[in-house]
């Protein structure tokens, strides 16, 4: 019997559950709740992701231990899409993670209405259709914009959203993410998503050039730091398509200051 973990990075809990892969049937499941909101100004949603990680550790070894982890041949990630924590080389966090609800781009900012608003002015005509989503507060396109406007955006970071970061951390591997999750920053082109590399047509100035934000990256498979020690040769299958060829994934990865037009 071939079995399946399945995490859930959400906002009030982080779940994890076991899974017979030819029955579909939860064979464990374990919830937690997301305690990792730190304290922040109003209007602000900031979180400790190095806590949220440890939270969806626990999750899942609490459904590891009721079933026989040794038969676990795939793992797989889900969780709250667009917001933001930053990170360095070395995969540690270089701020809070910048959640979803986050409102800071809702607010009146460089002379304009909002954040969103000056984002709006700035960005190439057909954005919306290269990128297919409006943009909104939260979303990590709009975080960086902000933090690169307000001179928080520490050099060579590199952006992910908290399943991808999950996964890296688990994986031990730069962060990468799916189509799916890359349409819902407000920076991925979904019009050119087959190239090697994709570029945002909101680079932060009309006429400017763009911005390499996603590189495509070979879809992290596996972890040993979910599982107890005794079962650390346990190796998950790699995410496959209905094909069976390895689905392709986009590494992130923000601009620097200089990067930023002015």
């Amino acid at each position: 019997m071939s079995l399946h973990l399945g995490i859930d990075v959400g906002t009030t809990k982080i779940a994890a559950l076991v899974l017979d892969a030819s029955t579909g049937q939860a064979l464990a499941v374990e919830a937690v709740a997301n305690d990792a909101r730190l304290p922040s100004a109003p209007g602000r949603s900031e979180w400790s992701a190095d806590r949220m990680v440890a939270a969806s550790i626990a999750a899942a070894r609490g459904a590891l231990e009721r079933v026989d982890a040794r038969r676990v041949t795939g793992v797989g990630v889900t969780g709250q899409m667009h917001g933001v924590v930053l990170i360095d080389g070395s995969l540690r966090p270089l701020g809070p993670f910048v959640g979803w609800q986050d409102e800071r781009c809702n607010a009146p900012d460089g002379g304009h209405p909002s954040t969103i608003a000056w984002m709006s002015s700035l960005a190439d005509t057909g954005s919306l259709v290269s990128t297919g989503c409006r943009l909104a507060s939260g979303f990590l396109g709009a975080t960086l914009f902000w933090l690169s406007r307000h001179d928080s955006l520490p050099a060579g970071a590199t952006a992910a959203f908290i399943a991808d970061y999950l996964v890296a951390r688990l994986a031990d591997r730069p962060p990468a993410t799916d189509p799916t999750n890359a349409a819902g920053s407000g920076l991925f082109d979904v019009a050119r998503a087959s190239g090697g590399k994709i570029s945002s047509p909101r680079s932060g100035c009309r006429g400017a050039r763009s911005q390499t934000f996603f590189r495509r990256a070979p879809s992290p498979a596996g972890s040993r730091a979910l599982l107890p020690r005794r079962w650390a040769s346990t190796r998950a299958s790699r995410s496959r398509t209905r094909s069976g060829t390895t689905r392709r994934a986009f590494s992130a990865r923000s601009a620097s200051p200089s990067e930023t037009c002015s």
